[in-house]
């Protein structure tokens, strides 16, 4: 992880270096009755920023990891395994394809840990529930759409 500063983005998104943070803004957030989502993705990802306003244009708050830039911690990442096994892994993707064998027979929490970008995205973590992508699924679950 790069830093453990907070960088407020504009006023519904913020991205935290280090996720401590994130925990108790979101426990003040559920306090004064706000749902906060932590939104971990690319700001790079065409399918994560289509994500992202969308979720914000429906007046969520959201907090973005990048997780090239801020990394993901392991906890986490277990937890993302164990949620959503191999469909974690985006192997369509150019990184994926651009791995040795041995690498991609790796564990999937190390392989993740050095390419970040080779895990699907977005993983959203809405009220400690998780989803993979941003699917007609995922939009309906958390947008009511």
């Amino acid at each position: 992880m790069a830093n453990s500063t907070h960088h407020k983005t504009d006023n519904n998104t913020q991205t935290w270096g280090v996720l401590g943070s994130y925990y108790q803004t979101n426990c003040e957030h559920e306090a004064k009755g706000k749902r906060v989502m932590v939104f971990y993705g690319l700001k790079t990802c065409d399918t994560c920023r289509k994500a992202e306003k969308a979720i914000v244009d429906s007046g969520l708050q959201l907090t973005k990891v990048d997780v090239r830039e801020d990394g993901i911690p392991e906890d986490a990442l277990q937890r993302f395994l164990s949620e959503f096994g191999e469909e974690l892994l985006n192997r369509r993707s150019t990184t994926w394809r651009n791995l040795s064998d041995t690498d991609r027979n790796s564990d999937p929490v190390t392989l993740i840990s050095v390419h970040p970008t080779v895990m699907k995205r977005p993983v959203i973590d809405a009220d400690g529930r998780l989803f993979l992508g941003w699917g007609k699924d995922v939009q309906a679950s958390l947008l009511g759409s």
